[in-house]
Formats: structure tokens, C-alpha cells, sequence
């Protein structure tokens, strides 16, 4: 997800988020020129473990 980002960010893409840690892996956040989100991620096993339930 980082060289991901680094590698758009190079190119002129617009990130609302840059890469962050998540329980379920890392995530980052862009925006498209139509002004839609869309959500990049590198996964990992998320067992919830540590974080209340609903």
C-alpha cells in the first residue's frame, strides 16, 4: 500500500488519506476528478481480537 501511494502521489493523485494502520491491515484513502472516494488496501488477517463487538 506505501509504494502504491508513493507511486500515485508521484503522479497527481489526490489522497484524503495517506496510508494507515487498520486492524484488518493498512489503508489509504483517494479521490478520482469526479470527486468519488476510493479506498486502497493491503490486507491481513483480522482475527477482532481486542476490539469490542457490536
Amino acid at each position: 500500500c506505501q509504494q502504491t501511494y508513493e507511486e500515485l502521489s508521484a503522479k497527481g493523485v489526490d489522497f484524503v488519506q495517506p496510508p494507515s494502520e487498520r486492524p484488518y491491515g493498512v489503508e489509504a484513502v483517494m479521490r478520482d476528478n469526479s470527486g468519488n472516494w476510493l479506498v486502497l488496501v493491503e490486507s491481513r488477517e483480522y482475527s477482532g481480537e481486542g476490539f469490542p463487538h457490536a
